[in-house]
């Protein structure tokens, strides 16, 4: 699977389509936290040495140091602020934008009147741009605003508050570092949006490998159980074929002993012959062998004929199959693959059925879906084992008459209704009975005032 960068990022505008960029700012919330409080703890130690050198350098420095402490305190409490809202997403963006302008403006009001402090406030702003450049966690368009907050609050200050002609001399040189800075910006950003698409893709990637390495590997699973399942229960029958045989042979039984052995090991011959049949359709189908052919089929003939396999079973359990299907639908859809899960579903549901119990074989049309229904009141699938019920399994249940099955079943019918565009549905209780469900949602049904004779 190759997978199209245009159609999901554009790094020219810096933006993923909505998905992605939601989990972009999920997976980078943990540094724009970080670089929010570095910002922040950098101004606060830098606030405390200015404190120091305004002690050293000024006369009358009460002042001074009294306006760096409230600074410091404001400090300290926007950070406490931010570790209390720092799940929020957003809010942690909002508050850091608005923080950080509320914060230098302090700065730019804290004038004593020095040219030596004009000259602080410009490379304040300056180390301002660099570091919201290069750690601030709002993107880069917020950092693009906040910069031109900061360089506005700048040449206001200069022009309108301090008249210095020093500031102003300052401001090309201003202009020219938020510039550089936001071009940093621009390319970490870039650069984090690039390495995060790159991280996608590999795990995509490593999502289907892990996905193709489980299906070779449940594949592989039932290639092994085949096999042994297979060479277990094709010897069994054969060996005893052959002893009949060499008995027959040697006249050492009756031929009231002789018909009963034969008919023990035709019940054999059947139930491997009918997982031989399952198992060809079910590699057929893992192989894609099955090419749906649309028909019009008359639906009530069609599970008739399916009932009447499963005749010599019912009689011996006296269960009762009743075909609620009207005599006059018909239904569009591959008559094989009908065949092969209805056979399924009703043996499935005759295996588990109690005796003197009946079975019900119905319709459920539902706004624009079609559905039959396969009901029995037999012994009921236990919760933990809905989950599974479609995926083959070795240790098939035996049904109420100790009947074995082959566990291919469910599976294949289940991989044959995905093939219809339909879905196979369960719902049971234990000792009440299932109901197996083939719901197809686009089908075309019909009824018809006279059913053709075939």
């Amino acid at each position: 699977m190759t997978l199209n960068l245009r159609k999901r990022y554009n790094p020219f505008t810096l933006k993923f389509n909505d998905k992605l960029e939601i989990d972009y700012a999920l997976n980078q919330s943990e540094q724009d936290r970080f670089g929010f409080k570095l910002v922040f703890f950098i101004i606060c130690a830098l606030n405390l040495v200015f404190i120091f050198v305004e002690y050293v350098r000024l006369e009358n420095f009460s002042d001074a140091i009294l306006s760096r402490l409230i600074l410091e305190i404001i400090l300290i409490a926007t950070l406490w602020g931010f570790y209390k809202i720092q799940n929020n997403l957003k809010l942690s963006q909002l508050y850091a934008f608005f923080s950080t302008i509320l914060i230098y403006s302090m700065i730019l009001i804290t004038d004593y009147n020095t040219q030596l402090y004009k000259l602080f406030v410009s490379n304040t702003t300056t180390t301002f741009f660099y570091i919201i450049a290069a750690v601030v966690g709002l993107r880069f368009r917020f950092s693009v605003l906040l910069n031109l907050f900061i360089i506005t609050l700048f040449i206001w200050y200069a022009k309108y508050i301090s008249s210095e002609p020093l500031l102003m001399e300052q401001i090309p040189n201003v202009a020219s570092n938020m510039v550089t800075s936001c071009m940093i910006g621009y390319l970490l950003e870039r650069t984090s949006r690039i390495l995060f698409m790159k991280n996608v893709q590999i795990n995509e990637k490593n999502e289907i490998i892990r996905g193709v390495n489980e299906k070779l590997s449940s594949l592989n699973d039932i290639k092994n159980t085949l096999i042994t399942v297979l060479s277990h229960d094709l010897k069994s029958p054969l060996n005893s074929l052959k002893g009949l045989l060499a008995l027959r042979s040697s006249n050492a039984l009756s031929k009231e002993e002789t018909d009963e052995n034969f008919n023990k090991i035709e019940s054999h011959v059947n139930k491997l012959s009918s997982f031989i049949s399952q198992t060809i359709l079910w590699v057929k189908s893992q192989m894609g062998g099955f090419t749906v052919k649309h028909e019009v089929m008359v639906l009530n003939e069609v599970v008739d004929k399916n009932i009447s396999i499963f005749e010599t079973l019912c009689n011996q359990k006296n269960i009762k199959i009743i075909n609620s299907i009207p005599a006059n639908r018909q239904i569009e859809s591959d008559v094989e693959m009908i065949n092969i899960i209805l056979r399924n579903l009703i043996g499935n549901a005759a295996k588990f059925s109690h005796r003197n119990s009946t079975i019900d074989i119905k319709e459920i049309i539902e706004n624009s879906s079609y559905g039959i229904a396969v009901e029995d009141r037999g012994i009921g699938i236990p919760k933990e084992k809905l989950n599974a019920l479609f995926k083959f399994s070795k240790d098939s249940t035996p049904g109420t008459d100790h009947e074995k099955g082959t566990g291919l079943g469910l599976a294949l019918s289940f991989g044959l209704m995905k093939k219809l565009n339909g879905n196979l549905e369960v719902s049971s209780k234990e000792k009440e009975g299932t109901t197996f469900t083939m719901r197809f949602e686009k089908l075309n049904y019909y009824e018809v005032k006279e059913v053709p004779v075939q």
